[in-house]
C-alpha cells in the first residue's frame, strides 16, 4: 500500500509461488488499477538465465535443492537466493513484505544497500536497490552458490542474507576503497526504527502485525 500511495504508476511484483493471481486481500488494488502483478519462480528458469554461473555450479545446486527444501531455514535461505537472481536478470527494487516506506524512493538509488545498524558492521537486504547485471551482485550469487554446494550450513539463518553480502563488501575494501557498483547508505535511511514505529501513521504509511 505504501508503494502505490508514494508512486501511484509504480509497477509492483509480488514474486511468490503459494499466493493465487486473485488474492482477496490483494483484490482492492486490481480493482482500484493499480499495476500489481503476482509472479511465480522458478530456480531453474533462473538458473538457466543467469549466463555467468558454470553450468556445472548450476547442476550441483539444482541436485541438492530437493535435500534442501526440507531443512529449517530453507525458506528465508531460498528468499534471500531468489531475491539476488531476480535483481540481477531484472533489476529494480526488492523490498521485504514487512518493509514500508515513509517517504518516495528517490531515483537516485541505483545499486544501493543500507546498513542495518548504528555501528556499521552488517549490511541490511530488506531493502536493495539495483540496475540489472550488477557486477556485484553477479560476483554475490557465485559466492552463494560456491557456498551453498560445498559449505551449506542449514543452522545459520543469514547464510545468503546480511552475513554474505556483509562478509563479500568487508573483503573488497581489504583491497579498495570500495566498489562503484554498490553504495552502502545509514542505518537510518531504511531501518529508520530502533524500536517497533509508532502506532498511529498516515494513511499509506501504517504498519501490520
Amino acid at each position: 500500500e505504501a508503494v502505490f500511495y508514494f508512486h501511484p504508476n509504480a509497477k509492483v511484483i509480488i514474486h511468490s509461488n503459494t499466493i493465487t493471481q486473485r488474492d482477496t486481500k490483494l483484490d482492492l488494488f486490481f480493482e482500484a488499477g493499480y499495476d500489481l502483478e503476482i509472479r511465480g519462480y522458478s530456480f531453474t528458469e533462473l538458473l538457466n538465465n543467469a549466463q555467468f554461473i558454470e553450468h556445472e555450479q548450476k547442476a550441483q545446486f539444482l541436485k541438492r535443492l530437493e535435500m534442501q527444501v526440507k531443512q529449517q531455514y530453507w525458506w528465508v535461505h531460498e528468499v534471500d537466493l531468489i531475491r539476488m537472481l531476480i535483481l540481477e536478470q531484472r533489476g529494480g527494487v526488492m523490498m521485504d513484505t514487512d518493509m514500508h516506506l515513509l517517504q518516495p524512493i528517490p531515483t537516485s538509488f541505483v545499486n544501493v544497500a543500507g546498513w542495518l545498524n548504528q555501528e556499521a558492521d552488517t549490511i541490511g537486504t530488506g531493502f536493495l536497490a539495483f540496475e540489472k547485471h550488477n557486477p556485484f551482485l553477479q560476483d554475490l550469487i557465485i559466492d552463494a552458490l560456491h557456498l551453498n554446494n560445498n559449505h551449506y550450513d542449514k543452522e545459520r539463518f543469514e547464510i545468503f542474507g546480511s552475513d554474505l553480502i556483509t562478509k563479500h563488501y568487508s573483503e573488497i575494501l581489504e583491497v579498495e576503497k570500495g566498489t562503484e557498483d554498490l553504495t552502502i547508505l545509514q542505518h537510518t535511511v531504511f531501518y529508520a526504527y530502533d524500536k517497533p514505529p509508532p502506532a498511529s501513521l498516515p494513511i499509506g504509511m501504517h504498519t501490520t502485525p
